[in-house]
């Protein structure tokens, strides 16, 4: 969980460079009639574009890894004896990984969403 709230934090400061490096892009939106929805949009769609596929990916990554780390020989003896590591892969798990994933990276994306609306396009175009 705490990796999932870690990485929103990646994909918030990623969303707000962004907007600081399309901040002319945006200003034009708005000039030619955009409105904040629409700006909205365009980066909470990006942000759940980022986060669905860094869920992809690591739900992926971490099934192999429990995969390569399940099939190691090991010889681990106290309450219960095993001869591997066991894991538990309840596709509930996983789903419940990738939903809550895509979760955080809409509440990441929603403040520079939120933020790369409210630019207004006058101020933007004259100082450029």
């Amino acid at each position: 969980g705490s990796i999932l709230i870690v990485s929103g934090f990646g994909i918030f400061n990623i969303l707000m460079m962004i907007i600081y490096e399309k901040m002319q892009d945006i200003a034009i939106l708005k000039a030619i009639g955009y409105k904040d929805r629409d700006i909205r949009t365009i980066f909470l769609t990006e942000s759940l574009i980022i986060g669905f596929f860094g869920g992809v990916i690591g739900l992926l990554l971490g099934f192999a890894l429990q995969e390569i780390v399940g099939s190691i020989k090991m010889d681990i003896k106290g309450f219960v004896a095993m001869e591997h590591m066991q894991f538990n892969q309840s596709p509930y798990f996983f789903a419940f990984a990738f939903v809550f994933g895509m979760v955080v990276t809409a509440v990441a994306g929603y403040l520079p969403a939120r933020k790369a609306s409210k630019i207004d396009p006058v101020d933007i175009i004259r100082s450029k």
